[in-house]
């Protein structure tokens, strides 16, 4: 955290007092500013026409994970992480319920933190594969929550059968990092087609 970033977001949190969630400003190890707000449901990719820089105080749809500062008060009747969501899209989850629940997400510049990103895991091709089955696997799961299982189902077996054909083309393109990404979307996939049992370890 920056300095004086807890004590700012302490002050907003009195300010906003229908804020369940606050989050600061994020910042890169090389100090450009990460995209840690924005408008659409459980999007990870972002684009310019749903990230605007703020200047001053606002109120978000969702907030970045990487840092989030609780009202307490607030967020006991909204409960907490989703029990069910291992890996990714669980802020999502969180911060939907909290404006489900009337109460607002506050981001504010005026605090400032620094995000290393994947920092806390490494990389390994075996940690790929796991990293994007839950990240497949949370986006399906969520989609059901909010949009209807019809529609997670719908998703998953697109998903699957696209999949396949991407699969295929990354392995007669030899590109094996790939092909490894491609099977655990498909496995995720599979899994929830299925209903079968997340996968919860390496």
């Amino acid at each position: 955290m920056g300095k004086g970033a807890l004590d700012t977001l302490v002050k907003k949190s009195a300010l906003y007092d229908q804020a369940g969630i606050l989050s600061t400003a994020i910042f890169y190890e090389n100090g450009h500013l990460q995209e840690t707000y924005r408008r659409n449901f459980h999007q990870r990719k972002i684009s310019e026409g749903n990230f605007l820089r703020a200047d001053g105080d606002i109120c978000a749809e969702f907030l970045s994970g990487a840092v989030l500062f609780f009202n307490m008060k607030i967020m006991k009747k909204v409960g907490f992480f989703d029990s069910n969501i291992f890996l990714f899209f669980e802020e999502d989850d969180l911060c939907l319920r909290t404006k489900n629940k009337g109460y607002e997400l506050i981001y504010t510049p005026d605090a400032k933190a620094f995000h290393i990103d994947g920092g806390s895991s490494g990389s390994s091709e075996q940690l790929g594969f796991f990293r994007q089955y839950h990240m497949t696997w949370s986006y399906l799961y969520i989609s059901g929550k909010y949009l209807g299982k019809g529609h997670a189902k719908f998703l998953s077996l697109e998903y699957f059968l696209k999949g396949w054909l991407k699969l295929i083309f990354y392995y007669a393109s030899n590109k094996s990092n790939l092909a490894c990404l491609q099977r655990a979307k498909i496995a995720a996939c599979w899994d929830c087609l299925f209903n079968a049992k997340k996968r919860s370890s390496l």
